[in-house]
């Protein structure tokens, strides 16, 4: 349902708000511009504070795949505690996760409280960081891995050009399949 609600709310728009998407990004260039398969994530996972928005721009789509893959946060750490319990608790340790991105480094939890029984999550397993998990960790970070690439817990939207998706990057996990 969450997912649901935020494919539904897809717009299009006539150009890039922000200018030309090389000025957007102050870092190097990586997978979000490339046409290339993309395991879903948060963004900024290798800063102490990430943003909260991230939109997802489409300038041209790709001939073959090229979906947009969303996975709520939510679901992904209850699909955690139900398969790995144990381990699911200590994805709020503040060592559960390292990672390295060029000369940023950002050591702290996986996933934490937000107000009232809302949670928030940090998530990369890809090659534009360099991520290791705390021990303990490990077997629930491969359950959200496996449960947000092959589960029905994945909803995929193909995006036409100039279609524009907004969404709170802390709770919702985005990717590509091409």
């Amino acid at each position: 349902v969450e997912v649901v609600a935020v494919t539904e709310q897809v717009v299009q728009v006539d150009a890039f708000p922000f200018g030309e998407v090389e000025q957007v990004f102050d870092l190097p260039l990586c997978g979000w511009v490339a046409a290339c398969e993309f395991p879903p994530h948060t963004d900024g996972a290798f800063q102490a504070d990430p943003e909260r928005i991230a939109v997802l721009w489409c300038q041209t789509p790709a001939r073959c795949g090229g979906a947009t893959t969303l996975v709520s946060a939510r679901l992904l750490l209850s699909a955690a505690r139900a398969l790995e319990p144990r381990a699911a608790q200590a994805l709020f340790s503040a060592t559960a996760l390292s990672v390295r991105r060029t000369s940023s480094v950002f050591v702290g939890p996986i996933a934490w409280q937000l107000s009232g029984n809302r949670h928030a999550m940090r998530f990369r397993m890809d090659t534009c960081a360099s991520v290791a998990f705390d021990n303990e960790v490990a077997p629930a970070a491969l359950v959200l891995l496996v449960a947000a690439t092959t589960s029905e817990l994945v909803a995929s939207i193909r995006l036409e050009p100039n279609d524009l998706v907004l969404l709170d990057n802390t709770s919702m996990l985005h990717g590509r399949t091409a």
